[in-house]
């Protein structure tokens, strides 16, 4: 079993499309809050960067709420941070606790092993769960345990990836060439001005123009450029009411026959 952040994303967009049509105040999960104030916050992404894109614009289709999730947790686990919490913290304790986690269901699995015939047919399905679950848990320990080997500093490293995020999102949905530009400290390109406004949205204490010039400088084959790429590529919801086909020339939705 294995997981990447497409694979992340989709579960996340699937929890969000079993949820609410409208207000976001109504609860979806009465038990998790986090993931409801998660969902309110692509629904303020979405919106920033529709506008972002132009004053009629709108995601629609499979790319609703799409740039949202990326560029808010695209090549990042979902943790929600505090003042003075960074991810590779977050990381240390979440790897903490699934392998901790892993040690008791491999005693568990051991200890049911020793049990004689015939008893140990009767806990043969228990067993098999048993591994099934050690899998997704080992394979969510590889995915975290990769996050945390990208994660070189204690700095604020979602700011570069937040704006790396939002460039992909404008090379997907505008025409426009991509600049960062300011004059009296005050940023004037609208590539700029819109991740300030991200970073408003995600609650980000963050500069907007340094990371918004060092994402416009990346190469084309950068390896975090060319996974958000990837990303973006990805159709997380092949079924939808109309059918239709992103049209990367004219940016814009095509209806098909099919």
């Amino acid at each position: 079993m294995t997981l990447d952040s497409a694979s992340i994303l989709r579960a996340v967009l699937k929890s969000q499309n079993n949820g609410p049509k409208g207000r976001i105040s109504e609860v979806r999960h009465q038990d998790d809050d986090y993931l409801n104030h998660y969902w309110g916050k692509v629904i303020e992404l979405n919106a920033c960067i529709a506008r972002s894109i132009g004053p009629d614009f709108m995601l629609m289709f499979d790319e609703q709420n799409k740039a949202a999730t990326i560029i808010f947790n695209g090549l990042h686990p979902i943790f929600e941070l505090g003042a003075g919490e960074t991810d590779a913290g977050k990381l240390t304790t979440t790897l903490a606790a699934l392998s901790a986690a892993l040690k008791g269901l491999r005693s568990s699995r051991e200890n049911l092993l020793k049990m004689p015939a015939p008893a140990d047919l009767i806990i043969k399905k228990i067993i098999s769960e048993k591994n099934k679950e050690i899998d997704r848990l080992s394979a969510l320990e590889k995915f975290f345990t990769t996050q945390q080997r990208e994660r070189t500093s204690k700095a604020n490293e979602r700011a570069f990836h937040v704006a790396l995020g939002l460039r992909c999102a404008f090379e997907r949905y505008s025409p426009e060439k991509l600049a960062v530009s300011k004059a009296s400290n005050h940023l004037t390109s609208p590539f700029a001005i819109a991740l300030k406004d991200v970073f408003q949205v995600i609650g980000m204490n963050s500069d907007a123009y340094e990371p918004a010039r060092r994402a416009r400088n990346v190469t084309d084959d950068d390896p975090v450029y060319l996974e958000f790429k990837r990303l973006f590529a990805q159709k997380f919801e092949p079924e939808t009411e109309f059918p239709y086909e992103w049209d990367e020339v004219s940016f814009d939705y095509i209806e098909t026959n099919q």
